[in-house]
Order: C-alpha cells, then sequence, then structure tokens
C-alpha cells in the first residue's frame, strides 16, 4: 500500500514540472523526531513535502 500510495504521488507531482520533488512518509508516533532526522542528514530538498501517517496499523 505504501508503495503504492508513493507512485501514486510520484506520478502526480511528474505532471506539475520537473523540478526535482520527494514525498516522505512518516508515522505519528514520531513524526517531529523522524522529520528532524530526514532534514538533519539532508536527505530533503526544498520542495520535498512530508506525509504523515495516523491511525491503527491494518489487522492481516
Amino acid at each position: 500500500m505504501k508503495a503504492a500510495f508513493c507512485r501514486r504521488l510520484e506520478l502526480l507531482e511528474a505532471r506539475r514540472g520537473n523540478a526535482a520533488r520527494r514525498v516522505h512518509i512518516i508515522t505519528a508516533n514520531n513524526a517531529n523526531q523522524q522529520m528532524a532526522i530526514l532534514v538533519t542528514a539532508g536527505a530533503t530538498g526544498d520542495r520535498d513535502g512530508f506525509l504523515c501517517l495516523t491511525g491503527k496499523p491494518l489487522a492481516h
């Protein structure tokens, strides 16, 4: 599900232009910490965005 969602976002972003942009998917339980780690490590760009997933994991 996560991979399909990422792919869909990439396709939508590709329609908007050629500028590099990525979406970083994080979980809600420690979202601020995850964002800080990515930014500090230099893993994000100027136009990158964050998607915070909330809720219970799906039961299999």
